[in-house]
Order: structure tokens, then C-alpha cells, then sequence
């Protein structure tokens, strides 16, 4: 059995550097600051439990470029609360778009459990969508055709 490259540590990465670049401060910065401005930008405050509605808003950048826009909103009612997502992606070339992609994401929550999804996608013109409706104690999913019974309590998440 040949033996292995790899150092005895359990977090190594071929990818992480061995050493930051002397840059790292003013990058940790930037990021700091920029997230603080994400924050900030929001049109509701997330920390704050009384809002009905709150909003983030995001650019998505490719190589510092601007490709589009990823937004969130959640709103909140008495019994429910309600997720709404849209991206929305052109990647140019040359000056034409050469890659598109645009996905909506709606949900329901109802008690801590997902009740409801609607969330179509666009990529590339290729269209799929998925839906789910809570029907007693199954979640009934549905996505282009297919279908399947989950158990009632789903988590959902985008990535």
C-alpha cells in the first residue's frame, strides 16, 4: 500500500493556502463591511420580531461582475409565514447573454413545518417546477410530472 501525501491534519484542503495572502486583512474587511451593508440595505429589520414584512436584496457577481439579482422576502401573518424567493441570472459574452437562469421559490410554513411549496425554474430555457401541498400527514410532492408522498414535516432549502 503506497503511502499517502496527505498531512495528518483532519481540516487539510488541497485548496486552503497554507499561508493568507498578505491581502487577507483588507479582503476580511471588505467582507465584513459588506455584509454589515447587506444588512443595513434590507428594507425590514430581520432582528426585529414585530415586522410583517422584511426584505433582502442581493447582486450576484461573476469575476466582479453583475449577472443579476437574488432577493428574499418573508412574510409574516398570524398562522403562517411565508417565503418568496426570486433570482434572476444573464450572463453576458461579448455583449450577448449566453447562459440565463430565473427561479421563483414560494413557500408556506405552518407550525415550524414547511405546508407548501410552488417553485418554478428557468435554466437555459429548460422549465421544471415544484409544487407540494401538506394533505393530512403526507407531503405531496410534485415535480414535472412525478410525484411522491413525503412525511409531513419536510425541510426546504435552496442550496
Amino acid at each position: 500500500m503506497a503511502a499517502s501525501n496527505r498531512p495528518a491534519d483532519p481540516y487539510y484542503s488541497p485548496m486552503r493556502p497554507e499561508k493568507l495572502p498578505a491581502s487577507w486583512p483588507r479582503r476580511f474587511a471588505c467582507a465584513i463591511a459588506l455584509g454589515a451593508g447587506l444588512l443595513a440595505s434590507s428594507t425590514g429589520r430581520w432582528d426585529d420580531p414585530q415586522a410583517a414584512s422584511r426584505s433582502w436584496h442581493f447582486d450576484v457577481l461573476l469575476d466582479g461582475k453583475s449577472i443579476g439579482r437574488h432577493d428574499f422576502t418573508v412574510e409574516d401573518s398570524t398562522n403562517s409565514i411565508d417565503v418568496i424567493g426570486h433570482v434572476r441570472f444573464d450572463v453576458r459574452f461579448a455583449g450577448f447573454v449566453v447562459y440565463q437562469y430565473e427561479h421563483w421559490d414560494h413557500e408556506g410554513w405552518s407550525d415550524g413545518c414547511l405546508s407548501r411549496i410552488d417553485a418554478p425554474t428557468n435554466e437555459a430555457g429548460r422549465t421544471s417546477r415544484v409544487q407540494r401541498e401538506l394533505s393530512g400527514a403526507t407531503f405531496a410532492l410534485r415535480s414535472d410530472g412525478a410525484s411522491s408522498a413525503l412525511p409531513r414535516f419536510v425541510h426546504a432549502y435552496a442550496y
